[in-house]
């Protein structure tokens, strides 16, 4: 009798410790702490900071390209505008 109750805890035993691991929150205190995870977790968080950057300076350049590209288009204008009226000097776009 005892060697069967023996047995179901040697059965039970390693079920417990897998419980620990699933139930980890990657504190450093926790018993089942799995360094390995919280790298991963620091490196895709350290990746989503670096994508999310270079979306800013992406999004930055184009917005300044943009105005680069109206403020050409409003010079052209202003000196078509210029060049058309009769007996004026024409000028040159001030920058």
């Amino acid at each position: 009798m005892k060697t069967q109750w023996l047995v179901v805890f040697a059965a039970i035993l390693p079920l417990s410790g897998m419980a620990n691991m699933l139930n980890n929150a990657n504190n450093p205190q926790q018993r089942g702490y799995n360094p390995s995870t919280q790298r991963l977790q620091q490196q895709m968080q350290d990746q989503q900071s670096r994508e999310k950057l270079k979306l800013q300076q992406d999004q930055q350049r184009q917005q300044q390209d943009l105005q680069r590209k109206i403020q050409e288009q409003r010079d052209s204008a202003t000196q078509r505008t210029l060049n058309s009226q009769p007996n004026q000097q024409p000028k040159a776009p001030a920058y």
